[in-house]
C-alpha cells in the first residue's frame, strides 16, 4: 500500500514538473534583472544559464546574441555585468578600455563611442605576437585581441562599453573591426528596445 502512494505521489510530482516545464518552454522572452534594471529578452538572443526557470530571475551578468544579420556570418555574443564590481578588478586591466568604460558609467547616459572617422591603429604592446589592440586616433584602446593558437587571421577581440550603470563587452572576430561601431549602436539599440521601466515597480 505504501509503495503504490509513493508511486502515486511521484507520478504526481512528475506532472507538476512537466506543467511548469511545458509553460517556461512555451515563453518566448526572459525577463532579466541586474542591479536595478529589467529586461524582457527574446530567448533567442539570450544565452540562460542552464536549468534556470521563473518568469523574472536576478543576476550579476547575463549574455545574449547580436542578429546575425550585422555581418551576415555570424552571431556576436554580448556579456553585460555590474560596472560597480567589474570596475574594481582584483587584477589591474592589461589595457585602458576598462577603465574609459567604467569612467563613462558614471553620467548614467547611454551614448556609443564614435564612428572613428580616421580609422583605428594596430599596436602589440610589448611587441607581443599573439595580443594586440585597436586604438582610436586619441590613442584610447577601443579593443582587445588575442591568436588563436599561432595564426592571427583566427584572432579573437572583444570591446568594452557601458550601458547606464552597466559594463558589457562584445565579442568578434579580427577583421570586423570595422563593424565596430555598428556592434555599440545595436547593442545599445537592443537594450533600449528590451529595457521594461515599468517592470521596476513590480
Amino acid at each position: 500500500m505504501q509503495m503504490k502512494v509513493r508511486r502515486l505521489i511521484f507520478m504526481i510530482f512528475l506532472v507538476i514538473a512537466a506543467s511548469f516545464l511545458g509553460l517556461d518552454l512555451l515563453k518566448k522572452s526572459r525577463t532579466v534583472r541586474i542591479e536595478g534594471n529589467y529586461f524582457i529578452i527574446p530567448k533567442r538572443h539570450l544565452l540562460l544559464p542552464g536549468g534556470l526557470l521563473g518568469e523574472v530571475f536576478g543576476v550579476e551578468t547575463f549574455h545574449f546574441y547580436l542578429p546575425t544579420y550585422l555581418d551576415g556570418s555570424e552571431k556576436h555574443l554580448v556579456s553585460v555585468y555590474i560596472a560597480d564590481r567589474t570596475c574594481k578588478p582584483s587584477t589591474p586591466p592589461t589595457t585602458n578600455q576598462l577603465e574609459t568604460a567604467c569612467a563613462a558609467t558614471s553620467s548614467y547616459a547611454s551614448d556609443i563611442p564614435g564612428k572613428y572617422p580616421n580609422g583605428l591603429q594596430e599596436r602589440h604592446p610589448e611587441n607581443a605576437a599573439t595580443r594586440w589592440v585597436y586604438e582610436d586616433s586619441d590613442g584610447i584602446v577601443v579593443a582587445s585581441c588575442f591568436a588563436m593558437g599561432d595564426a592571427k587571421a583566427e584572432g579573437m577581440c572583444s570591446s568594452i562599453w557601458r550601458y547606464k550603470n552597466l559594463i558589457y563587452e562584445v565579442g568578434f572576430r579580427d577583421g570586423q573591426q570595422k563593424k565596430l561601431f555598428e556592434m555599440h549602436a545595436l547593442t545599445q539599440k537592443l537594450l533600449d528596445d528590451w529595457s521594461c521601466n515599468s517592470c521596476k515597480g513590480g
